[in-house]
């Protein structure tokens, strides 16, 4: 790299580039629709790029959290568990009081059958329930998926029976499957002022 003298001071010749530039309101939801759209195809990889394109880009925080829920779901229909987790735990850490980044994180886990983090995350999940509610629903957030108590207490119970053989060295007699997320379902973008 050529230097240049100015005043007393050496300075590269050729400056740093400029920060890239934000996404506007509009670029912002038309990027994340495509997103969408080649998700819904199957295509995860034109996805996951799409959705770090975004979080390079864009310039609210608020959006931070479900672009990395998206970017966990992607590489968990990969079968990349690990970065699934590392996905959802940003977004926990952006969004610790949402349920479903809690849930989510949780499933990748056992997926990785970390038993002990599924429940922990369980647990947190379970934590961001008011009292008294059954129910979270998650449009504010652009997910059309309502998370049931019930559908979390389920997994609850089959992550501790895992807990619980695995601690003991007993063979699992069956492999349980918990209660997902909806195939095919994204975070959309939520509403835009």
């Amino acid at each position: 790299m050529a230097l240049r003298f100015v005043e007393n001071s050496v300075e590269p010749e050729n400056p740093p580039p400029a920060p890239a530039a934000t996404l506007s309101t509009h670029e912002l939801n038309a990027l994340w629709e495509h997103g969408s759209i080649v998700f819904e195809r199957n295509e995860y990889e034109e996805a996951l790029a799409i959705f770090r394109r975004i979080l390079r880009k864009a310039s609210k925080s608020r959006f931070y959290a479900p672009v990395w829920a998206n970017v966990g779901i992607a590489h968990a229909h990969l079968g990349e568990y690990y970065t699934a987790c590392q996905a959802f735990e940003r977004a926990t850490k952006l969004d610790p009081g949402n349920a479903i980044y809690w849930y989510l994180l949780s499933l990748a886990k056992f997926s990785l059958k970390e038993y002990r983090d599924a429940k922990r995350y369980t647990d947190a999940c379970l934590a961001c329930f008011p009292r008294d509610m059954k129910r979270i629903d998650n449009i504010s957030l652009g997910l059309n998926f309502v998370l049931e108590k019930d559908e979390v207490l389920w997994n609850l119970k089959h992550i501790i029976l895992h807990v619980n053989w695995k601690m003991h060295g007993s063979a699992i007699p069956y492999q349980a499957s918990l209660n997902r997320l909806p195939a095919g379902r994204l975070f959309e973008p939520p509403l835009l002022a």
